[in-house]
């Protein structure tokens, strides 16, 4: 109120001052109401159009104050988007998994055979080896008719795994092209055992690119042939063969301790199948034959490409509904790994606990919102976890290992028994070289299936005592298919 009048009373003594001494008016010459008019229409008109005028300006900037605001919103929506968008995207990446549909392994046990093999599920084929069964190291085909075994139990099962590529780990003690051709003489003898009408044309035999935990490194070789169904994953390892038989116990001397980390050397060969999820149903889809495309009388650009072939490669169609019913045992989860482990028990503890829980986060038992807001606690089913495969080491030397894990465990609401609860491979299997990550896989989706529970892939690498504190670990979960749904 005050501002207005303030307003009027310099707008209209500045104009009768403007009147009166500055423009030269004859006053006496003017009728009243003109002279009125004069003295007060113009500060008026005036005042007026100043009010409108400031109210257009007030108004406008409000406007364009708002607009402004509704565009860094809209930024800032956009953002918040595109940062939620790539955090599901990672997300996703990280929670890929490779499903493992049939275990085939002959091992030869430290001791006894475990009790849980008489639980084995269906799908899970485990032979156990007797000393008899290796033969000396001068006898090359001692392993190669146990891995020929191997192979011809799968075919036998699953005729038409025949047609996919087989991917093998590589031994340290053979020359890489030397492995290549004694794996592919081994495959064809186990498919000639299996009188095919049409045996596959080409046997692909390959090393299986990387090293570590199995999940990545199968996705990894799905993920660069697109066309490819499956493939086979073959370890066959015998450390037994090259030593003493007389000292494959506890050795006299040993500085390094290397057998109580490694365990005493064994023999393991393992055969994992794996397919790439979202594959056709083979039986829902039209054969080449029904679909037209071997009409000579349809020109190529009209003739419509089968999606079923593209996906199922080289597996003829007889044999591809018998691996499509082929029930999935258990998804393999991505590792989380630490190359360096630390030496301390609690530093150990806090960092198994971290491998842990993103390992968890990986095989969605674990919640990983994009804001603490979405958190949601049901989504957290660590206590699901109902065993532990790990290679921590035998008794007097791997308790600090095992404790790290336990410890990591109860953080994470897993509260299982690390002994009963558990299979430890050097204890139960012993030293098994190149086979050790097969074996494991092996373990944890025989549990998994067992159990129908999650399990907890523990694997420490360079168990020597030298490496004991400085050797990586890696984490993983292998969890059952009824989880993932």
């Amino acid at each position: 109120m005050w501002r207005i009048l303030g307003l009027f009373s310099g707008l209209f003594g500045s104009w009768w001052l403007l009147l009166w001494w500055g423009l030269p008016i004859q006053w006496q010459k003017m009728n009243p109401s003109p002279l009125l008019f004069l003295h007060v229409l113009p500060p008026l008109l005036l005042g007026v159009a100043w009010k409108v005028w400031q109210r257009v300006r007030e108004k406008r900037l409000a406007d364009s104050r708002a607009q402004a605001e509704a565009t860094a919103e809209a930024e800032r929506k956009a953002q918040q988007n595109a940062a939620r968008a790539q955090h599901l995207a990672m997300l996703a990446e990280r929670q890929r998994t490779a499903q493992c549909r049939g275990v085939w392994v002959r091992a030869l046990p430290v001791q006894n055979e475990p009790a849980w093999l008489g639980e084995s599920p269906q799908g899970c084929h485990w032979q156990m080896l007797q000393g008899d069964d290796l033969v000396s190291a001068d006898d090359p085909d001692g392993i190669a008719r146990i891995v020929e075994d191997v192979l011809s139990g799968l075919y036998a099962s699953l005729p038409g795994a025949a047609w996919l590529p087989v991917y093998c780990e590589a031994q340290l003690q053979r020359e890489g092209l030397e492995q290549l051709e004694w794996f592919r003489n081994i495959l064809q003898a186990s498919i000639a055992d299996q009188s095919f009408e049409a045996p596959p044309k080409k046997i692909e035999v390959r090393f299986l690119p990387g090293d570590g935990a199995l999940a990545e490194r199968v996705l990894q070789v799905l993920q660069q042939d697109p066309g490819l169904p499956g493939l086979v994953v073959l370890a066959a390892d015998a450390p037994r063969l090259d030593c003493d038989p007389e000292e494959s116990g506890e050795p006299a001397t040993d500085p390094d301790m290397t057998r109580h980390w490694q365990g005493r050397p064994g023999a393991a060969i393992a055969a994992l199948l794996f397919f790439r999820s979202g594959l056709p149903n083979p039986v829902q889809d039209e054969t080449p034959a029904q679909s037209g495309v071997d009409d000579i009388y349809v020109p190529y650009w009209d003739k419509q490409q089968n999606g079923a072939e593209e996906s199922w490669g080289a597996v003829p169609f007889p044999f591809r509904a018998a691996l499509y019913d082929t029930p999935v045992l258990a998804e393999l989860c991505l590792a989380e790994r630490d190359m360096h482990a630390k030496e301390k028990i609690h530093a150990r503890a806090e960092q198994v606990n971290a491998l842990l829980e993103n390992s968890l986060i990986n095989a969605r038992l674990k919640d990983c919102p994009f804001s603490p807001e979405e958190c949601d606690p049901q989504n957290n089913k660590g206590e699901t976890i109902s065993w532990l495969v790990h290679n921590s080491g035998d008794a007097d030397v791997g308790g600090a290992r095992l404790a790290a894990i336990t410890m990591a465990l109860n953080r994470q609401s897993a509260m299982l028994n690390p002994v009963d609860e558990a299979s430890n491979s050097v204890r139960e299997w012993g030293d098994v070289g190149c086979a050790r990550h097969a074996l494991h896989t092996a373990l944890a989706v025989t549990h998994a299936a067992r159990l129908a529970a999650p399990v907890v892939l523990a694997d420490f690498a360079q168990p020597t005592f030298a490496a004991a504190s400085s050797g990586g670990i890696s984490i993983a979960i292998v969890r059952p298919m009824e989880v993932a749904s």
